[in-house]
């Protein structure tokens, strides 16, 4: 695991070395949402964005995560979810200096216990662990043009100072058609997904837009968005999308989302081992 390879036993013969192999990032059915929960002496920490989240949830099983990045005061990306609930508090940026020397919480959670990081951390991260995939929340349906073209010129100058190779294993999310081609003059990032929680569109010119762009793999709407009928849906799948509902807490909406066609879901919860388990049971139980 350290090294990344798998050490094959030949008995007789000795032993052999391959190159590990890893599963396309779309065929996985959970996107750990803010890095996963933190789960700590019986309680469960959401949105803590943290070392803890994404330390815990890969050793769950989990490769695929969404972060939320928001600018410091001094031109760099935390990852964070915003500086009103978390950090200052008041909306006041921290310097990156100041975020990584404090600690973070859960959402609405004043018990600030777990680890900070920038998005050099994060990547570092990625680095060792050439398995995990990143899904970014820029947030930038809130912030201008120019702050959202600096953002993911920070995310491209970072990852280029570690290893070209970890932008394949950037997934930004697009809000908006407009949105799509900001983020491409700045990097042709080969994946994206969609995300319509903010798009006002309708959901067949969603799936034409992405069908028309190569670089998106994905869809993610809120659980029961209206505007992915079966009909869309079939579309959608007939386009070679996939379809993700988010945000996923409870058995429920998880079963739910399956019946309404989902791929996947974000969750900050359930581990693709924990989807796999419950949804052979509910086909289990339904036959």
């Amino acid at each position: 695991k350290i090294l990344n390879v798998n050490v094959i036993n030949e008995s007789l013969g000795g032993y052999s070395i391959e190159e590990k192999t890893y599963t396309e990032w779309t065929d996985t059915v959970s996107v750990m949402h803010a890095g996963g929960a933190v789960r700590k002496d019986l309680q469960v920490y959401f949105y803590t964005n943290s070392q803890e989240a994404l330390f815990q949830n890969y050793s769950l099983g989990a490769r695929v995560f969404e972060f939320d990045l928001y600018p410091t005061a001094d031109d760099n990306l935390a990852v964070v979810h915003d500086w009103e609930e978390f950090g200052s508090f008041d909306g006041t940026a921290y310097t990156t200096e100041e975020w990584l020397n404090s600690k973070t919480g859960g959402m609405n959670d004043d018990n600030l216990q777990f680890t900070t990081m920038d998005i050099g951390i994060l990547l570092d991260n990625m680095v060792v662990n050439p398995d995990i995939f990143v899904v970014t929340d820029t947030k930038s349906f809130a912030l201008t043009e120019d702050e959202v073209i600096r953002e993911f010129e920070i995310i491209r100058d970072e990852a280029m100072k570690r290893d070209s190779e970890l932008l394949n294993r950037i997934i930004p999310q697009i809000y908006d058609f407009d949105m799509y081609d900001v983020v491409k003059d700045v990097y042709d990032f080969p994946n994206m997904i969609f995300t319509c929680y903010i798009s006002t569109a309708e959901g067949d010119d969603i799936v034409d837009f992405c069908a028309s762009h190569g670089e998106f793999k994905a869809i993610t709407a809120p659980y029961g968005d209206t505007r992915f009928d079966t009909d869309t849906v079939a579309k959608l799948k007939d386009d070679g999308l996939k379809l993700f509902y988010h945000t996923i807490y409870d058995y429920n909406t998880l079963v739910g989302s399956y019946m309404l066609g989902a791929d996947g879901v974000y969750s900050g919860i359930f581990t693709p081992r924990d989807i796999k388990e419950i949804m052979n049971f509910s086909s289990t139980a339904e036959e």
